[in-house]
């Protein structure tokens, strides 16, 4: 079987075969596949600003989490940053495609990797149909996706593996054999959630604060860490039609929050031509942040400050200079919106810049 998804910028489809893609329950259950089929269990290089579900699945490995810099203006890593960070303990590497934006020098970190035996899985989890000039979603040995929560294509649950180089076929036994995901998960889920965002609000600094954050990826490991029905992955395949459509929208939506937003003085976030943007990004002053974000929240305007500097939540120094300063200053609103809740939004936000 093979599924073909039209592309909208340079690339004229993205292919998917049978034999190359695995569905999973997640994006995170993917990764852990990779991970967990590896003979050598060391230190994992992934950026400091993630999200922590690409974290876990390391942990569930067996592995260590190293964090590497990123570009304080596109969240993305480099080959300097990414060297920086390996040792002779590292094994693997996942380098994602932030806010749906294509990593400038991934095919120079993929040959770095190839040189020196480190595993690459390229995450396209946020970068579904984002196009680059190099061969997007086959730099790395592993390629992963996501249908999730907010990503390009939104069904609330799934994700892709994809390889063109390796054999999937251990990983399909190994993902039946994951645990089914029971009711009580998304309580878990739900619970983590608002713990994480708690305990990363507060600087999980007390012991107490830590021994809770330790014990959260034990208690939630089903909700990260689980197999997908086949009525879910059916649905995920038949989906994956409606990718073209749900980029343009998308972008559609990037140009009607920029063209409203244009004389206000932020920054915002600079997409390169084939990026399918994961949501509105902008940056604003780290001192004014904090009471732009609560009043828009007071506004009811569902605004984010994705993706924070995860290192501390792993009781490591939060010593990325780089990292930090985009964490500080990194806001994102929604996408896709209709045009009206759009117009509302960028309405209210220029009556709260404007005081």
């Amino acid at each position: 079987m093979k599924i073909s998804v039209p592309l909208l910028y340079k690339e004229k489809a993205m292919v998917f075969e049978e034999k190359n893609m695995l569905i999973t329950s997640r994006a995170s259950s993917a990764i852990y596949l990779v991970l967990d089929s590896l003979k050598d269990k060391g230190n994992v290089i992934v950026p400091a600003n993630l999200c922590y579900a690409g974290i876990y699945p390391i942990l569930y490995a067996g592995m260590a989490p190293v964090f590497c810099d990123v570009d304080q203006h596109s969240g993305n890593t480099n080959l300097v940053f990414f060297k920086k960070a390996v040792t002779s303990k590292t094994v693997a590497a996942i380098i994602p495609h932030m806010y749906g934006n294509p990593v400038k020098e991934l095919p120079e970190i993929a040959e770095f990797c190839k040189e020196n035996e480190i595993l690459l899985i390229e995450d396209c989890a946020s970068a579904m149909g984002a196009e680059a000039d190099y061969p997007l979603g086959k730099v790395g040995d592993y390629t992963v996706y996501s249908t999730g929560y907010s990503k390009t294509l939104d069904l609330g649950l799934g994700g892709i593996l994809f390889s063109e180089t390796h054999s999937l076929d251990s990983m399909r036994e190994k993902e039946k054999s994951l645990p089914a995901f029971l009711q009580d998960d998304e309580k878990n889920l739900e619970l983590f959630s608002k713990l994480y965002r708690f305990l990363r609000n507060n600087g999980n600094k007390s012991n107490i604060e830590k021994e809770i954050y330790k014990m959260l990826p034990t208690v939630c490991k089903n909700a990260f860490l689980h197999r997908i029905s086949d009525t879910d992955a059916n649905m995920v395949k038949e989906r994956l039609s409606d990718l073209p459509r749900v980029i343009e929208l998308r972008r559609n939506c990037l140009s009607r929050y920029q063209s409203n937003l244009k004389d206000c003085g932020i920054k915002y976030y600079e997409y390169s031509d084939g990026a399918v943007p994961w949501r509105f990004c902008f940056f604003i002053d780290p001192e004014k942040r904090a009471s732009f974000i609560s009043e828009c929240l007071e506004n009811s305007i569902p605004i984010s400050d994705w993706y924070p500097c995860v290192m501390p939540l792993f009781n490591q120094p939060d010593g990325l200079p780089e990292a930090k300063k985009h964490e500080m200053s990194i806001l994102n609103l929604p996408i896709p919106l209709p045009d009206q809740r759009i117009d509302e939004i960028c309405n209210c936000i220029k009556k709260i810049l404007s005081v």
